[in-house]
């Protein structure tokens, strides 16, 4: 079966399991969900996909990737979101840390893991899950040192710490809940980045990175992830739209999947062109709900 065709398997499957699930459940059993559901998400984030998707820009900064910071989200609204804008703000500004991390930039990286912090705090999250704290950790390192560290063992500490805080964040709804929602932020940011820098290099003609981008071995793994983790998570994910909005989280990432399928040449085609267009356009929007106090 094609990457498409799983894509639209999901998002009927998915859809199906929302439409059923009035949570009218009591916390006991939304634990005991929880624990049935948290192999599943286990089985979905394995390291080599978690590290594929934090050294992606590492990889196509070699093919003309380059640091544009005015498409880093702000830093100042950790004190101003709900905390479901919160969760996926702590996502996008890991995706932050990552790409100052992936082009040397200490300031950035600093920045963006104030905010994480920032955020836990705000969402009382260590209460709710006893996060081993790695990811902060390796992030204060790059931080630190940018021009001693070596990305690939960074991103490979970064995926192995996510892995590790896993069971602990599926072992309570508040941490199940942030889990989701961070990694959709983090997709989100990667996806709106990777459609703007694209469409940069186009402009003037140039389309080394999007021959690059093409000869990617993982291009759309980390979609088919977050699609499978979306697909494990529905019974509990009461929110399948984005906060002040009516764009749905797997109809974004299933529609990125197929331009991905689509799109085959490094020129693209007219309907290639029109689907990134779109995408562009949606990503944007959702960005702005999730970054946009009172939504």
């Amino acid at each position: 079966m094609s990457a498409y065709r799983i894509a639209v398997a999901l998002i009927l499957m998915v859809s199906s399991m929302l439409a059923q699930s009035e949570d009218t459940r009591s916390e006991p059993e939304i634990t005991l969900s929880l624990k049935l559901i948290a192999a599943d998400v286990q089985s979905v984030l394995v390291q080599e996909q978690l590290n594929n998707a934090y050294d992606v820009f590492a990889r196509l900064s070699e093919h003309g990737l380059t640091w544009q910071p005015s498409l880093l989200a702000p830093n100042d609204l950790a004190g101003r979101l709900d905390d479901e804008q919160l969760r996926m703000y702590a996502g996008i500004k890991l995706f932050d840390a990552i790409y100052a991390a992936t082009f040397r930039q200490p300031k950035v990286v600093a920045e963006a893991v104030a905010v994480i912090e920032a955020v836990h705090n705000r969402l009382d999250l260590r209460s709710a899950a006893d996060m081993s704290g790695a990811l902060l950790t390796v992030l204060g390192r790059a931080a630190a040192d940018p021009s001693g560290v070596d990305l690939d063992k960074t991103f490979g500490d970064l995926a192995a710490g996510l892995i590790k805080d896993v069971p602990v964040l599926m072992s309570s709804p508040q941490g199940a809940d942030y889990l989701v929602d961070s990694l959709f932020g983090f997709w989100l940011q990667q996806t709106f980045m990777r459609i703007r820098l694209h469409a940069l290099a186009q402009q003037v003609g140039d389309f080394t990175l999007d021959r690059g981008a093409l000869a990617q071995p993982d291009r759309g793994e980390w979609e088919t992830a977050m699609l499978t983790l979306l697909k494990a998570m529905a019974p509990l994910d009461q929110t399948p739209t984005i906060p002040g909005s009516s764009i749905g989280k797997v109809d974004l990432i299933a529609e990125t999947l197929a331009a991905y399928q689509a799109d085959t040449t490094p020129e693209g085609t007219a309907a290639t062109w029109a689907q990134w267009g779109k995408l562009e356009a949606e990503t944007t929007a959702a960005r702005a709900a999730i970054l946009t106090p009172g939504h």
